[in-house]
């Protein structure tokens, strides 16, 4: 895990109506609601690694929020982030991408393996097709 305090930028961001400062070391700082500071409000956190592997904080994914910061909304959807270095808890600026969900499957070689052997066709083959 990296140093919260080692980073070169900070943004302001707005998500699902909750304000953060983000770092782009993936750190998220919300900020409070209302005239009370709740729990969670104001420390800088990478939150907290959950079954599935991603890290979150209150319930929200915490790859959302830096990559909603630092590369502006979903185009649409139908975009998921990807994880370029497929570590789900590297959520650092140049780690995040959007793409769309059949880019972000079709970048996985196991999951094409599993594809291709159940339909018994390369994805190429099925993507002319």
């Amino acid at each position: 895990m990296p140093n919260i305090d080692d980073f070169n930028e900070e943004r302001l961001c707005e998500y699902k109506d909750e304000k953060y400062s983000v770092r782009d070391n993936g750190a998220i700082l919300r900020y409070p609601k209302g005239t009370k500071a709740r729990k969670l409000d104001n420390y800088f956190t990478f939150g907290k690694p959950k079954k599935h592997g991603y890290l979150e904080f209150a319930g929200v994914r915490v790859h959302r929020i830096v990559a909603t910061a630092f590369h502006g909304e979903a185009p649409s959807k139908d975009y998921v982030i990807d994880h370029i270095d497929t570590n789900k808890q590297n959520n650092r600026v140049e780690n995040l991408r959007w793409v769309t969900r059949e880019e972000n499957v079709l970048k996985n070689p196991l999951t094409i393996h599993k594809i291709e052997y159940i339909i018994g066709m390369s994805i190429n083959e099925v993507r002319k097709n």
